[in-house]
């Protein structure tokens, strides 16, 4: 397995490249891997990037078993993925064959899979799919030779315009343009060869990764000229967002300015900076090209329900000015101009989504006088943006978000919009977000593997995997993550996640580490004689006194940084249980108990997303979860009552809780 990530000369060599891979027909079904396109007869339909590149692997021994590693090394360039993502694959892959015929999937147990062909077939050269599909071609191949030759001389242009095709989730739908990137080669702002290496490394590397993230590219090395011509080149080809930057040495350190433009209105959704010295320059290529996909993504996330009236030029360009400054983490801004927009195109399902979802990120930031108008106009929103757009399923994550906390509630709102949309960009990550804070490690992590998959420079999809391997105790995996986070974003990005890990897994000397480090700010201010460092100094020394002055620092100054999960973790480890559940019980609010309005209250004073729980189910709190008080703790927040409506936490399956009697067998709920 390929530990180094997803962009790197091994994946490079191993995957397949779909731009590059000939046509081909399995019976009556003719693929064109570059366009993603499959043609039976007159109709035509997009498949997906990874269930192409599956197609092309089996395809290419059709008759043999292929393995499932095999198969990893092909479509996933050999980085770590779960089953899941395997499984949703031949899943597509076996409904393209039940709908249309031309061939089968046969699973080999313990091994892999094999594609078996309904009558002959052809490879056929490179190039868009001919008219009428397969049946059509077979007239004209004593004919063909001679083209073959005038067509090799046109591949270059043929490609380009393959990468006009959309991708689109539907079946059978008319084709339009694709989500096209240009990427300009990088500029060189200094002298030198690590600069004008490192442009070039930036700039191969950003096509990678957006290659990987299924999106066409083109690639431009020659240096970009002034921002104008650039842009028009870009309308020129098609593209929707240009990429542009350039690289240069300021002291010992090497900066790199990288831009994403949205074509249609010049705007910039992405403007960054990042600057490196040392041992750390040599991150500065992927960490660039985890930004630049990482802001392309989101942006097309948000477009994905782009239906419904009121999506015209001007609207556009408010909507994607308002990304760009929530993406800046200007959020009141955002909000500003998102509500303007909900009201300018009330018809417009992304624009009311878009103030839906921006208002629910702003809530503790406003006034308290103006939240509960905001709130209402943004549930409103919420609701307009599912009606207008039926189909799109992250409609259905606004809702939970906007509301005081039900998890059963939530669920089951997301679990409605993957129904509607199994590729929800963000559905999937904020329902294995609720699974995990409520000890339901297992589904969860199945759920999160599929959506990094998906969406691989997505921050907060690798964290979430990051902690799940950790609670699993799939250390490898976890391993892993890290190592995959610390590649792809500055060390502050992840200093958080990799300090909670280590005291929920009971890793007390690497959270200290942590604390120590040059991201401890953090936890606590540096020098700061806090919560935290008296933890760590009562572990080493274990003195009863050391301990009390420990617990009495948690609970008089729990709501700062993380201290939270280090204080409940490190005082369960110390066997100060009743310091633990003093420091719970202040953190974690009595939700169940409140009346309707309460809530309300409550949520419009802020306390709109209760801190997260996941720590919970680590190897530290185990003395906790055996303690009585953990099932008034889990009362308290909801779980309990949630683990009573749709099942137990996993920790019940090799714990002998308290809390575990209170719940009804499974398959009894």
């Amino acid at each position: 397995m390929d530990w180094a990530g997803p962009i790197g000369k091994e994946r490079l060599q191993s995957e397949i490249q779909l731009a590059e891979a000939a046509d081909f027909c399995l019976g009556r079904l003719w693929f064109s891997p570059s366009t993603r396109q499959l043609r039976h007869g007159d109709r035509q339909e997009t498949i997906e990037p990874r269930v192409m590149q599956l197609l092309v692997a089996l395809a290419r021994q059709r008759g043999e078993v292929v393995s499932r590693d095999a198969l990893v090394e092909s479509c996933w360039g050999g980085r770590a993925i779960g089953e899941d993502a395997i499984n949703r694959c031949i899943g597509k892959a076996r409904g393209l064959a039940q709908r249309h015929g031309g061939f089968s999937l046969e699973t080999i147990p313990r091994v892999g899979y094999r594609l078996i062909e309904e009558g002959g077939t052809q490879v056929l050269p490179s190039g868009p799919v001919p008219p009428g599909g397969p049946e059509a071609a077979a007239g004209r191949r004593a004919s063909r030779d001679a083209g073959l030759r005038i067509a090799a001389m046109l591949i270059g242009s043929l490609i380009i315009v393959a990468a006009s095709v959309y991708f689109l989730r539907g079946s059978f739908q008319p084709t339009v343009r694709a989500p096209t990137v240009l990427v300009m080669a990088l500029g060189n702002l200094s002298e030198g060869a690590e600069v004008r290496d490192l442009a070039g490394g930036v700039t191969m590397t950003v096509s990678d990764a957006l290659t990987g993230a299924g999106l066409p590219v083109v690639s431009r090395t020659a240096d970009p000229g002034a921002g104008k011509t650039a842009l028009a080149e870009a309308r020129a080809l098609g593209a929707s967002y240009l990429v542009s930057g350039a690289v240069r040495r300021e002291g010992d350190a090497l900066q790199v300015f990288s831009r994403v433009d949205d074509v249609a209105s010049g705007i910039a959704i992405l403007s960054q900076t990042l600057e490196a010295q040392g041992k750390e320059k040599e991150r500065l290529a992927d960490r660039s090209a985890a930004g630049i996909a990482g802001a392309i993504a989101e942006t097309q996330a948000f477009s994905a329900g782009n239906t419904g009236k009121g999506g015209d030029a001007p609207a556009t360009t408010k909507l994607l000015l308002t990304l760009a400054q929530w993406h800046k983490g200007e959020t009141l801004a955002a909000l500003e101009m998102a509500r303007q927009l909900a009201r300018e195109a009330p018809d417009w399902g992304v624009a009311q989504f878009t103030y839906a979802w921006v208002a629910a990120s702003a809530i503790p930031q406003l006034a308290p006088a103006t939240r509960p108008a905001i709130v209402a106009e943004a549930r409103a929103a919420g609701l307009r943006a599912q009606a207008l757009m039926p189909r799109f399923g992250d409609a259905h994550v606004v809702d939970c978000e906007l509301r005081p906390i039900d998890a059963t509630a939530c669920e089951d709102g997301f679990r409605r919009g993957l129904s509607l949309d199994r590729d929800a960009p963000f559905t999937s990550t904020y329902l294995d977000g609720l699974l995990m804070d409520n000890g339901r490690l297992h589904e969860a992590d199945a759920l999160a593997e599929g959506a990094l998959a998906a969406d691989p420079f997505n921050p907060l999809k690798v964290s979430r995997r990051f902690h799940l391997a950790n609670l699993l105790g799939h250390s490898e995996d976890a391993r892993y993550f890290g190592q995959y986070a610390d590649r792809y974003w500055p060390p502050l990005r992840f200093a958080g996640p990799h300090f909670i890990a280590a005291v929920a897994m009971n890793r007390m000397a690497e959270a200290e580490a942590v604390l120590n480090g040059e991201q401890g700010s953090i936890v606590e201010p540096k020098g700061a004689d806090g919560p935290a460092r008296r933890i760590f100094e009562a572990l080493r020394s274990r003195d009863p006194a050391d301990i009390a002055a420990a617990r009495e620092a948690c609970v008089r100054d729990w709501d700062t940084g993380l201290v939270v999960p280090v204080c409940v973790n490190g005082l369960s480890v110390l066997g100060d249980l009743d310091g633990a559940f003093a420091v719970a019980n202040r953190a974690y609010p009595d939700i169940v108990g409140a009346t309707p309005a309460q809530a309300e209250a409550r949520f419009l004073a802020g306390f709109d997303h209760m801190l997260s729980r996941f720590f919970l189910f680590g190897s530290a709190a185990k003395a906790m979860r055996a303690d009585p008080r953990f099932a008034r703790l889990a009362a308290r927040t909801g779980m309990l009552g949630y683990w009573r409506a749709r099942g137990p936490p996993d920790f019940c399956a090799v714990e002998k809780a308290p809390v575990c009697s209170l719940l009804p067998p499974p398959g009894k709920r």
